[in-house]
This record gives C-alpha cells, structure tokens and sequence, in this order.
C-alpha cells in the first residue's frame, strides 16, 4: 500500500474520488465534503492556461443507477439532478479557491463500459480510512498492467457533516415531456462546446445515458461576423479542438461499441434534425430550452416526427438553475473572459 499523501507540500494534478450512494436522492453530506476537500488539493496547482489544468475525477456507484441500465429514462430525472449536484459542488469550490479552469469529470462505474481506476492519468486517491481496502484492490489491478499505484490522501468528515442531504428539485422553469420510453435509439443535442465545462458534462452525460443507438451531438461552427458578437471571442476554441473534446469526453463517460457517437460541425441551430426522420428525443439545458422548442417547430413544418423533450433544469430548492449557476462561474464566456485577463496581465 502507498504511504498516505497528506503533505501540505505535495502538489497533486490528478485525484480520484470514490463516491457510493445508496439512492439517487440521497447525498451523503461526507460526499460534499470530499468534493470541497479535493478542490482545495488541488488549487495549489491551479492553472493559468486550459491546457495544463488540474483534474478531479469522481467515480459514481449506486445501485438505482445499476439497475436502471437498459431503462435509463425511467431514473432519468433524479439523476440529473445529483449529477448536477455534484459538478456544480465541484466547480463552486474550484472557483471559490481561484481554481477556475478545474477539470472535473463524473463517471458511472458500473456504466463507463471500462475500468476507470486504471486511467494513467490519476495519481491520487482521496477517501476516509475505511476506502484503504478499495485502493489496495485498485493497486492490485494497476500493478498487474505495469500502471503506477494511487498515493492515499485520507480525509476525515467532521462530526457535522455525518448526515445525508436530499437532492431535491423546485418546479422546472422549462417544462419537461414525461418520458414515453424507458430507452432511445436515437438522440440529439447541439450547442457551441467552447471550453467544455461542467454544464456541457451534465448535457452530454445525460443524453449518452438515455441514448441506445446513435447520439448526435452538433458543434455550431460560427461564420466570421456570428462569431464577433461573441464575448471575447478571441479565445474561442477553433472548430476541430471543440469537436475533439466533445468525442474524448463521451469516451470518458461511456464506451459501447453497439451506441455511435456522431459528433459534427452545424451551421445552425437546427442542424441535420430538420430532416432526419430517425430522432427521437432532444437533450437541452434551461438556456436552449427554446431552441428544443424550434427544432420541434421546424419538424412539425416538415412533417416529421416531434422530439421527446428532456432539459437539464433546477436541482435544488435552494440553487438557482443550472444553467445560471453556471454560467455566473465556468460558462464558456467566463472561461475566455479569464483567460483572456491572465494573457493581460503576464
């Protein structure tokens, strides 16, 4: 067993967290704490530019989520919401530190399609002592593939965070159709995916999961004077780098080889729904609720089929959307917007 990394002086850049839930609505309030724990880690290496950001990676187990594999839709809504939870706790105590531009992926173990815990790029495991055993196990399997072990930085909960939080939702402010499927063959969403950020994560994975076939997931390519009126568009991502993100982060969260990932450049906010008679169902957040509502429109005219609607709403009487929160932190123009003023300020 590696020795505990609990030096003030270590500067880790990769940690791994092991998250076990009994239920979708049920947040353990040690879990939250871990989180923060984990921010403040890692914002002794926080980043100045996108490339060389710090990265927090939480592995999610819980049985509803286990159980509903092959009837995603049917959990589809408490899911979201913790998944939100958990990337907006993760990027509030990033940013609260100064740590901005923090990675944070959320993936599902029993639904990743790989094991996770051998990613080399991980080197560090953080969790309470009674997660030593799972480390131990982990490095067993490291070791046989020539992957170097986790270090083990220990955590202890204080006493008042022994108690578990509800992930609750207040009434959507964008309505969501009541699912008609417990599974689609085809999905869609779209979207500029510039700085893939938290709320992107959320969109992607929530529509991976629901998705059995084939998930479309459009890249709006901006024409010169589209792309001007764009806040600080001068940091925007060329088209390829946003397009390579989107594809490497589906990968991240799930690999089957019997679900296609078609990731493309559009023009508009339509894209190829306008005529492809094969979709389903449409993922949005609060913010492109009305461009759903368009593509919906836009097929009506042309005599296809409306898509099944499913937005990434509130996840918390007391958070505001998700959308907003975070917008006002990691939204794609508060990246550009910072990195642009760290580029002024060297």
């Amino acid at each position: 067993m590696p020795d505990d990394k609990n030096s003030t002086n270590a500067k880790p850049t990769t940690v791994i967290i092991p998250i076990t839930l009994d239920s979708l609505t049920t947040l353990p309030k040690p879990t939250l704490y871990a989180i923060r724990e984990a921010a403040t880690l890692l914002s002794s290496s926080r980043a100045k530019t996108w490339t060389n950001r710090s990265h927090l990676c939480i592995i999610l187990q819980c049985p509803e989520i286990t159980a509903n594999i092959s009837t995603p839709a049917r959990i589809w809504k408490p899911l979201q919401k913790l998944l939100a939870e958990l990337y907006v706790e993760a990027s509030n105590a990033a940013a609260g530190l100064g740590n901005t531009l923090l990675n944070v992926d959320v993936i599902f173990e029993d639904w990743c399609g790989y094991d996770p815990w051998l990613r080399e790029d991980v080197e560090l495991f953080l969790g309470v002592p009674e997660d030593k055993p799972t480390l131990a196990t982990v490095n067993i399997r490291r070791e046989k593939l020539q992957i170097a072990p986790l270090q083990f930085h220990t955590i202890t909960p204080p006493p008042s965070s022994d108690s578990t939080a509800s992930v609750t939702s207040s009434t959507p402010t964008t309505p969501s159709v009541s699912a008609s499927k417990d599974i689609y063959g085809h999905v869609a969403l779209g979207g500029t995916f510039d700085h893939l950020h938290c709320g992107h994560k959320i969109l992607l994975t929530t529509a991976a999961w629901l998705t059995k076939q084939r998930l479309y997931c459009g890249v709006i390519d901006f024409d010169p004077e589209r792309l001007k009126r764009k806040k600080h568009y001068q940091q925007m991502e060329p088209l390829q780098t946003r397009l390579d993100s989107v594809r490497e982060f589906l990968n991240i969260i799930h690999q089957d080889p019997t679900v296609k990932y078609e990731v493309e450049a559009i023009h508009d906010d339509v894209g190829p729904t306008r005529h492809d008679g094969t979709f389903e169902a449409i993922v949005g957040s609060a913010e492109t609720a009305k461009g759903c509502e368009m593509v919906n429109e836009v097929r009506r005219q042309n005599g296809l089929n409306e898509l099944e609607v499913f937005i990434v709403g509130v996840i918390a009487e007391d958070k505001v959307d998700v959308g907003e929160d975070m917008a006002s932190k990691t939204s794609s123009t508060s990246i550009r917007a910072y990195l642009e003023a760290t580029q002024a300020a060297e």
